[in-house]
């Protein structure tokens, strides 16, 4: 017998049900690679807005897709599918229409971005990197198992994709400015406080919709703005010629905590209930906290071995 149905059997319900609005597409904008070093005003880039908004409304989108529309979810697959289909062929026309140094670009293509690895360990560069994946357990928490956070209060999960979609899209359209003319060090540690306190919230969701706004609007603000400024402190962070590499692993990083923590979740959820899954999604967000302020006072995890000098 399977974990989920020993669950069931105990508990007289099932802890955690998958939705088609469960799945969270990855972020098109890290694959772009930067092609210079980004400076302190590109922290928010515009093109970096919206994106977020897709990501928030997708789950609200297909449920209306299902249960308001009648599609089944093969359908409503099918239709995701074809959107992806769309976006990668606006991918390609942006590829080709795009101006930019083509052949610098076949040259950073050819780079061994496994091989670059020791020499980013070396430098403040792996912070970030390990911080996006932590950070990305926090989110695909978050959202992906909503449903189960919500399972019995009362609450609507698609008040908190929405709530979250629409915070992060105006906080990165109002806030930016102020954001880029920061200090990017000091803006992503009190984001990142912002976003702890998101999961704090949610240990009391039970008192109400005003609580799961609040925690929605937190990680909205704090994941949602804090993800730009560490993307540009990895590029800044690495040696100029492994700048490329260093993005290679940041995405990397951040799609091994999106698709990899919801197996953990689910583990946590089935054999040790919410409360222990939202510790761990916490434990995930301090852990983040700590490295940026770890990287802020100029620590380095790995340093090169001192040569040493015969006399």
């Amino acid at each position: 017998m399977d974990p989920g149905r020993r669950s069931h059997d105990r508990r007289g319900r099932v802890l955690h049900r998958p939705r088609l609005g469960n799945v969270l597409p990855g972020r098109t904008d890290v694959a772009f690679r930067p092609r210079y070093r980004q400076r302190p005003r590109l922290l928010v880039h515009p093109l970096r807005r919206v994106p977020e908004g897709g990501i928030g409304f997708s789950p609200i989108v297909a449920t209306a897709l299902i249960d308001h529309l009648g599609l089944t979810t093969a359908q409503a697959f099918e239709v995701v599918a074809a959107s992806t289909a769309v976006a990668a062929l606006l991918l390609v026309t942006f590829e080709r229409i795009a101006p930019y140094d083509r052949q610098a670009a076949a040259v950073a293509a050819r780079g061994n971005w496994v091989a670059a690895l020791p020499s980013i360990a070396r430098t403040k560069a792996l912070y970030p990197i390990i911080m996006v994946g932590l950070g990305a357990c926090v989110f695909s928490g978050m959202l992906t198992f909503q449903t189960s956070l919500v399972e019995g209060t009362g609450l609507q999960a698609s008040t908190y994709f929405a709530v979250n979609a629409i915070t992060v899209v105006a906080a990165r359209f109002t806030l930016a400015p102020l954001l880029n003319r920061a200090d990017g060090n000091k803006a992503s540690v009190v984001l990142l406080i912002l976003m702890c306190a998101a999961v704090a919230v949610a240990f009391w969701l039970r008192l109400g919709v005003g609580v799961q706004v609040a925690s929605a609007i937190l990680l909205g603000l704090g994941y949602g703005l804090v993800y730009s400024l560490i993307q540009t402190q990895a590029v800044n962070d690495a040696p100029a010629e492994h700048r490329n590499a260093a993005l290679t692993w940041f995405v990397i990083a951040y799609f091994v905590g999106i698709f990899g923590f919801p197996t953990l979740g689910a583990w946590l959820i089935v054999h040790a209930g919410l409360p222990w899954f939202l510790a761990a999604i916490l434990g995930f967000g301090l852990a983040e906290l700590a490295l940026a302020l770890t990287r802020q006072a100029g620590g380095v995890i790995f340093r090169r071995p001192r040569a040493e000098v015969s006399g």
